[in-house]
Order: C-alpha cells, then structure tokens, then sequence
C-alpha cells in the first residue's frame, strides 16, 4: 500500500533529479517543508465537508503528503526542440479546498454540474496556461476519479488513483501533456501537435537522465494515442 511517507519520497527526489541535471532550467521552484501553521487538519476537513457533503477518503488521506505546497517549473533544450513541465501541487489533506477557475460561458449543464463535484489539487500558472487537475470527490466513491481539465479538450478523466497519480508525477516531472497518456483520447487532432512533439521530447531525453526510472510504458501510451 502507498503511504504519503511513500509519495513524499518521491516527489523530493523528482526535485532533486530535477535540480542535479544542468540543462534543466527551473524558472520557478518552491517546496514548503510543513503545513501552512494557522490551519489545523480540523479546519481543512470541515471546510471540505461544507463545500462537498463529504470527507476526504482513505484513498486520497493516505497519500496526501505533510509540506504545504510544491512547485516547478523547469524546460530543457534539446536536439530537435525543448521539453518544459510543470507542477503546483496543493496537498488536499493540508491545503483549504481550492475550488477551480469558472468558465461557465463554454461549458455545457453536464460539465458544470461535474465541476461543482472538483477539488483542485494541480495546476500550470507558471506557463500560462489555463489546464487544471482535480479530485472529483461526492459521498459515493471511496476512490475519487480524477479529472483534467483544459479549454481545447474539456474534462478528461484520467486513468489514475491519487496515488498513482503523484507516482506518476513524479517519473514524469510535470512534462506538458502527460496527462493525456492517461486519457481515453487520439492525439491526431492538429490541436494536439505541440502536445506530441513535448511527449516525443520527454521520452526521448528522460531515460539517459533519469536512468533509474523506466519509461517504456509511457512510451507505449504514447504510440497507441498517435
């Protein structure tokens, strides 16, 4: 079973990866080290209680790391191009509930009554752009899904547990788009080509690297969305 003591490993060793190689530039790093001091766990699940009807399950508490905030964002060149990523995790069980960005006027009934159900916990502000991730928490799931969200594809529901999810995070770095190797999704659309050439960036770059982490899967994931 993942723990958060588990989790939390890994994401400080993903900064440390991050950090050791010189080519990797990091425009933006913050890593708080304990819970903001003036919220109690107590204040933090009552305000979740009142803006969702429920608790934070199992699944997501033992995951859920101790600091109070993590954030980088950080770009590669490389032979044929760049590579950037990017993560702005808000730990749920240490962070008041982050509700996310309203865009009402191009969503339709069925993508707003899902948003009302979103507890963001990741998002890109240090690139520009408007994608978020979110925890879709309601009283009937003991395993939250998993929602990504951007203007180009709408709400996309990841194949992904909390845990898994911060694993996966870690291995990854936050490279733009990987979210969509595990999406129910094509990326043959020509709005997905900058997407593509990220992916095909990161994969090619991250396994001499990063040595000790295995990257095929993804690769595979790659292939079978091409």
């Amino acid at each position: 079973m993942t723990t958060h003591n588990d989790c939390e490993l890994a994401l400080r060793k993903a900064v440390r990866e991050l950090q050791a190689v010189p080519a990797i530039q990091i425009s933006a790093g913050e890593l708080e080290d304990e819970a903001p001091s003036d919220l109690s766990p107590a204040q933090v699940e009552n305000d979740i209680r009142e803006e969702f009807g429920t608790n934070l399950p199992q699944s997501v508490t033992q995951c859920s790391v101790a600091y109070g905030h993590i954030s980088y964002h950080w770009w590669i060149d490389h032979s044929e191009g760049s590579v950037s990523g990017e993560f702005n995790l808000r730990p749920p069980c240490t962070c008041l509930p982050t509700i996310p960005p309203s865009a009402e006027w191009i969503m339709s009934d069925s993508e707003r009554e899902l948003s009302d159900q979103f507890l963001l916990f990741d998002d890109f502000p240090q690139g520009g752009t408007d994608p978020y991730v979110a925890l879709r928490l309601d009283s009937d799931t003991r395993s939250p899904e998993i929602w990504y969200h951007a203007t180009e594809c709408g709400p996309l529901l990841i194949d992904l547990d909390y845990c898994a999810y911060l694993r996966t995070l870690a291995i990854t770095k936050g490279a733009l788009g990987w979210h969509f190797l595990f999406a129910d999704i094509s990326l043959k659309q020509a709005d997905f080509r900058s997407y593509i050439n990220e992916l095909k960036g990161m994969l090619a770059v991250f396994p001499e690297l990063f040595p000790e982490h295995d990257y095929t899967s993804l690769q595979e994931r790659l292939e079978a969305r091409l």
